[in-house]
Protein backbone atom coordinates (compact mmCIF):
# COMPACT_ATOMS: atom_id res chain seq x y z
CA UNK A 1 0.00 0.00 0.00
CA UNK A 2 2.90 2.26 0.14
CA UNK A 3 3.46 2.53 -3.59
CA UNK A 4 0.78 3.92 -6.23
CA UNK A 5 2.51 2.64 -8.96
CA UNK A 6 0.57 -0.67 -10.15
CA UNK A 7 3.87 -2.52 -11.35
CA UNK A 8 5.59 -1.78 -7.89
CA UNK A 9 2.72 -2.55 -5.75
CA UNK A 10 2.03 -6.09 -7.44
CA UNK A 11 5.87 -6.55 -6.86
CA UNK A 12 5.68 -5.63 -3.59
CA UNK A 13 2.43 -7.72 -3.09
CA UNK A 14 4.16 -10.92 -4.21
CA UNK A 15 6.93 -10.67 -1.26
CA UNK A 16 4.34 -10.19 1.10
CA UNK A 17 3.78 -13.36 3.46
CA UNK A 18 0.16 -14.48 3.50
CA UNK A 19 -2.19 -15.21 6.49
CA UNK A 20 -3.18 -19.47 6.49
CA UNK A 21 -6.27 -18.48 5.75
CA UNK A 22 -5.91 -16.09 2.76
CA UNK A 23 -8.16 -18.12 0.29
CA UNK A 24 -11.39 -17.71 2.65
CA UNK A 25 -10.20 -14.32 3.59
CA UNK A 26 -9.46 -12.53 0.43
CA UNK A 27 -12.76 -12.27 -1.08
CA UNK A 28 -14.23 -10.47 2.15
CA UNK A 29 -10.22 -8.05 1.82
CA UNK A 30 -11.31 -7.01 -1.36
CA UNK A 31 -14.82 -5.96 -0.66
CA UNK A 32 -13.57 -3.67 2.33
CA UNK A 33 -10.81 -2.21 0.03
CA UNK A 34 -13.72 -1.40 -3.13
CA UNK A 35 -16.35 -0.52 -0.83
CA UNK A 36 -14.04 1.70 0.76
CA UNK A 37 -12.41 2.87 -2.69
CA UNK A 38 -16.16 3.91 -3.92
CA UNK A 39 -17.54 5.37 -0.85
CA UNK A 40 -14.54 7.68 -0.12
CA UNK A 41 -13.82 9.14 -3.59
CA UNK A 42 -16.84 10.71 -5.38
CA UNK A 43 -15.34 10.67 -8.87
CA UNK A 44 -14.70 7.14 -8.62
CA UNK A 45 -18.20 6.23 -7.30
CA UNK A 46 -20.15 8.61 -10.23
CA UNK A 47 -18.25 6.26 -12.46
CA UNK A 48 -18.98 3.51 -10.71
CA UNK A 49 -22.57 4.29 -10.56
CA UNK A 50 -22.71 5.48 -14.28
CA UNK A 51 -22.35 1.58 -15.29
CA UNK A 52 -26.05 1.37 -14.19
CA UNK A 53 -26.71 -2.01 -14.70
CA UNK A 54 -24.18 -3.54 -16.70
CA UNK A 55 -22.72 -6.73 -15.86
CA UNK A 56 -19.13 -5.56 -15.50
CA UNK A 57 -16.20 -8.00 -15.68
CA UNK A 58 -12.41 -7.72 -15.12
CA UNK A 59 -11.03 -9.20 -18.56
CA UNK A 60 -7.35 -10.01 -18.24
CA UNK A 61 -4.63 -12.01 -20.58
CA UNK A 62 -2.83 -12.86 -17.59
CA UNK A 63 -4.53 -16.05 -16.28
CA UNK A 64 -6.53 -14.76 -13.33
CA UNK A 65 -9.46 -16.53 -13.61
CA UNK A 66 -10.23 -15.68 -9.47
CA UNK A 67 -10.40 -12.25 -9.99
CA UNK A 68 -11.51 -11.82 -13.69
CA UNK A 69 -12.01 -13.87 -16.54
CA UNK A 70 -9.98 -14.67 -19.51
CA UNK A 71 -9.88 -12.35 -22.44
CA UNK A 72 -10.19 -14.66 -24.77
CA UNK A 73 -12.30 -17.35 -23.50
CA UNK A 74 -14.39 -15.07 -21.27
CA UNK A 75 -14.14 -18.48 -18.44
CA UNK A 76 -13.42 -17.00 -14.81
CA UNK A 77 -15.28 -16.10 -11.82
CA UNK A 78 -14.95 -12.60 -11.88
CA UNK A 79 -14.99 -12.07 -8.27
CA UNK A 80 -13.73 -8.73 -8.59
CA UNK A 81 -16.38 -8.06 -11.09
CA UNK A 82 -19.05 -9.25 -8.86
CA UNK A 83 -17.95 -7.08 -5.97
CA UNK A 84 -17.74 -3.97 -8.03
CA UNK A 85 -21.41 -4.80 -8.81
CA UNK A 86 -22.36 -5.77 -5.46
CA UNK A 87 -20.68 -2.55 -4.20
CA UNK A 88 -22.40 -0.51 -7.15
CA UNK A 89 -25.82 -1.74 -5.89
CA UNK A 90 -25.30 -0.97 -2.19
CA UNK A 91 -24.10 2.32 -3.44
CA UNK A 92 -27.35 3.42 -4.94
CA UNK A 93 -29.29 2.21 -2.11
CA UNK A 94 -27.29 3.94 0.09
CA UNK A 95 -28.32 6.96 -2.02
CA UNK A 96 -32.02 6.55 -2.01
CA UNK A 97 -31.83 6.18 1.60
Amino acid sequence: MSSTDPDEAKRLGLQATLPDDWDEQKRYRMLEIVTAKFSQNPEYRAKLLKTGEMTLVELNSWDDTYWGADVKTGDGLNMLGQILMGVRSSLRFDLRQ
